[in-house]
């Protein structure tokens, strides 16, 4: 059997604490500085004191990405270390298959969520907004029990009591 490789060559680029020693960010790069690593986080941050890692971003090609519907972007406790908030990137676009919340909140002592929000992007806006066709786009839940408080419907980042059907994107700037 013949395989063709494929080479792949990074900087990789880690800051240290000079109190501690501890590496408080390690970035992976390509030749031309594009944040990029195809089998682990291309940038991770960890607090000095507690060596605990607060937050991972996969890249690609100097996007947001992650296959197999996996978050592209954590956040941890710099305490505990339990992912407190996660969001769901393709391409650099903010995406999750089966209707499912691009951004989710955890409460980091129930491990429960507490606030998902479905958004879009869009290349003329300076932000993400919240955006759903079909449903809530913000949703609120109690941290102790995880019943839903509060839901609120937006398109195109403008906030509707109920979702019409007519609503138009807003022009671009």
């Amino acid at each position: 059997m013949e395989y063709e490789l494929e080479e792949e060559r990074y900087r990789v680029h880690i800051l240290r604490s000079p109190i501690t020693g501890t590496a408080v960010e390690e970035r992976w790069e390509t030749s031309d500085g594009a944040l990029h690593r195809i089998d682990g986080p291309a940038l991770t941050t960890r607090d000095p004191d507690t060596e605990t890692v607060i937050s991972e971003h996969f890249f690609r090609d100097g996007m947001h990405h992650r296959d197999n519907g996996e978050p592209a972007y954590l956040e941890f406790d710099n305490h505990t270390g339990v992912c407190v908030y996660r969001a769901f990137f393709e391409d650099g676009q903010y995406r999750r298959a089966g209707g499912l919340p691009h951004v989710e909140w955890i409460d980091p002592v129930t491990s429960l969520i507490y606030r998902e929000e479905y958004k879009l992007d869009r290349a003329s806006w300076s932000k993400p907004r919240l955006h759903r066709e079909e449903g809530p786009a913000l949703l609120v839940y109690n941290r102790q029990t995880g019943d839903l408080i509060r839901e609120e419907y937006f398109k195109y980042g403008r906030k509707h009591s109920k979702l019409t059907s007519q609503t138009p994107p807003p022009p671009d700037p």
